[in-house]
């Protein structure tokens, strides 16, 4: 039988995103590679009692269809947690429950992006971000970076005009790890209200702070102007797959268009597992608890991933995370002996580890998903493997580098 794909699905590649997980499923894995929260953290007490009152008290309406833009409780909650965050009022109607917040992405590419419409990203930029946006097929337009994160007097009123929006992550961004400073998100947030500029605030990672005080942010100066993006993925579980967003009324009712034409709604028993979880006061508890399991983890990595000496290859490549990330979605320095993967891909600035002579590297380069062989590491070989897959079948090096600051580590 033969049939005849779209052109979209015909540029459709695999997923380097996809690849990661699928390498974490092996128990001889510890990946830093894919943001995955801990499963250390889980709170699998919560969520079992959850289910049991779910089942108990309202079993029928967790098992039924339910509205597109979610469980009015959940969506609530939300509303009154962001509003004393951001100091302004927030209405359960600005909520939209996502299928995880990598929906959001999608649906905000379905909704504002024409083929060659000019998308605002940052250098670099979250890989699963450019895919959901590329089926839209946009133009990328790559804004300046330093160490403490996107430049805000880069934005030019030439670069601004016409893009749909700008999509940012100030929060501990993946895959840097930079948290951007107040005086940058304030400048960020004039320039993008001045010049008419939509922003996609993405913050997965914005609670998961171990030192100082959480920043403002982006939706609290500019609420008429910024789509912001949340998840539970990271403070509860994301095998919950349940995220949110909040945008301006008129937009979201478009959104909530695109999600019912989608998946028609969120899981209706997930959003009540969340809500259940979280109503009395839970969330902040659990929050201090996953900083103090996580800060261990990052002190322990930062000195040199030895934090597991019985699981962890002693002698592999030791990034150091910078001192000035304080999320465990660290930044780690790179070192000069690194040299970087020359690539046309947007927001592309990815590096490739020298190590062992007798070991080889194979490293995705992000967000393009094309590999390049560490020839450098002595391995010569001329063979490339295209995905994560081949490259353990082929014996390369137990470390691989899915972005600057991640890595999986592979048990001896």
């Amino acid at each position: 039988m033969t049939w005849t794909l779209s052109q979209r699905a015909q540029k459709l590649t695999s997923s380097a995103i996809r690849e990661i997980l699928k390498v974490t499923e092996r128990p001889d894995v510890i990946s830093f590679a894919g943001g995955l929260p801990s499963p250390a953290t889980f709170p699998v007490t919560q969520l079992q009692q959850a289910c049991n009152e779910i089942l108990t008290t309202e079993p029928t309406p967790a098992l039924q269809y339910g509205p597109t833009e979610g469980y009015m409780p959940l969506r609530e909650w939300i509303a009154v947690h962001h509003s004393k965050r951001c100091g302004i009022p927030i209405g359960a109607d600005q909520v939209l429950v996502t299928t995880g917040s990598q929906q959001g992405l999608d649906l905000l590419a379905k909704v504002l992006i024409d083929t060659g419409s000019k998308v605002l990203v940052e250098t670099p930029t979250y890989l699963g971000a450019l895919q959901a946006f590329s089926l839209a097929e946009p133009r990328y337009c790559s804004v300046p970076s330093d160490d403490a994160g996107l430049i805000p007097a880069s934005l030019t009123a030439e670069m601004c005009q016409e893009a749909r929006f700008l999509y940012c992550l100030p929060n501990f961004q993946n895959p840097s790890g930079r948290r951007l400073p107040l005086e940058r998100r304030q400048q960020l947030a004039e320039i993008t209200a001045r010049a008419g500029l939509l922003l996609i605030e993405d913050d997965p990672y914005g609670d998961l702070y171990y030192q100082g005080e959480p920043l403002p942010g982006l939706l609290s100066m500019n609420p008429g102007g910024v789509v912001y993006l949340g998840s539970f993925s990271k403070v509860l579980a994301p095998g919950l797959r349940v995220g949110y967003l909040i945008a301006p009324p008129a937009l979201q009712r478009k959104l909530v268009q695109a999600k019912q034409a989608a998946d028609l709604h969120t899981p209706s028993f997930t959003q009540r597992m969340v809500h259940t979880t979280i109503k009395d006061g839970f969330l902040d508890s659990h929050l201090r608890q996953v900083a103090v399991e996580e800060a261990v983890l990052r002190e322990a990595c930062s000195s040199g991933c030895n934090c597991r000496p019985t699981s962890i290859v002693a002698n592999c490549l030791k990034p150091p995370f910078s001192s000035t990330s304080h999320s465990f979605l660290g930044r780690p320095s790179m070192p000069t002996n690194r040299s970087p993967i020359p690539c046309d891909c947007p927001s592309s600035r990815y590096h490739r580890p020298r190590s062992r002579p007798a070991l080889r590297a194979w490293v995705p380069c992000l967000p393009c998903g094309r590999s390049r062989d560490s020839r450098e590491t002595g391995a010569g070989t001329d063979t490339e493997p295209k995905h994560a897959g081949q490259a353990v079948a082929a014996g390369y090096l137990p470390v691989l580098f899915a972005s600057p600051c991640s890595l999986n580590i592979y048990s001896a």
